[in-house]
């Protein structure tokens, strides 16, 4: 049997001593249930990721917003708005 120390913050230790007792696990019983599943999954077993992850456009899009916003600037390009339905129907003979 191997011994894993951890470093945790105090308070989050006490709080999930809590959580645990109340469904009748020890914090040694948990993380080794923990282990088990990871080995299961071959990985985490739950999804990982950044709370807002930043929008990040491809380099070819980030190209276009740049070359439109230029062409804006400059009033280029421009042309008038769609109603709805033209563009409905502009967008449908695209796929034709």
């Amino acid at each position: 049997m191997a011994t894993v120390n951890v470093r945790v913050d105090d308070a989050l230790k006490h709080d999930v001593e809590r959580v645990l007792e109340d469904i009748g696990l020890s914090l040694s019983s948990a993380i080794s249930i923990y282990f088990k599943q990871i080995v299961r999954e071959n990985g985490v077993p739950f999804l990982l990721k950044a709370s807002n992850p930043p929008l990040k456009p491809t380099p070819e899009f980030a190209a276009v917003l740049e070359e439109t916003e230029a062409d804006i600037a400059h009033k280029r390009n421009l042309s008038s708005a769609f109603t709805e339905n033209e563009l409905f129907n502009h967008l449908k003979t695209l796929r034709k």
